[in-house]
């Protein structure tokens, strides 16, 4: 996870090394958020509590 210095914007990076057929939904739990923050995903237009990424994690999905 990369954060901008102001820390306004974050970047997210996965890499799965192994993708199949009927893989399991993944979670990438982030860390270091202000949990009673929101933050959003500019690519899907959803808000999120920051504590709700650290616990539970934003859903991944392959675009395999």
């Amino acid at each position: 996870m990369f954060v901008s210095e102001d820390m306004e914007r974050a970047l997210v990076n996965v890499v799965m090394f192994e993708i199949h057929g009927n893989m399991t939904v993944n979670y990438v739990k982030l860390k270091g958020l202000e949990a009673s923050a929101l933050y959003k995903d500019l690519a899907a237009g959803k808000c999120y509590h920051g504590n709700a990424l650290m616990e539970a994690g934003l859903k991944f999905k392959s675009n395999h």
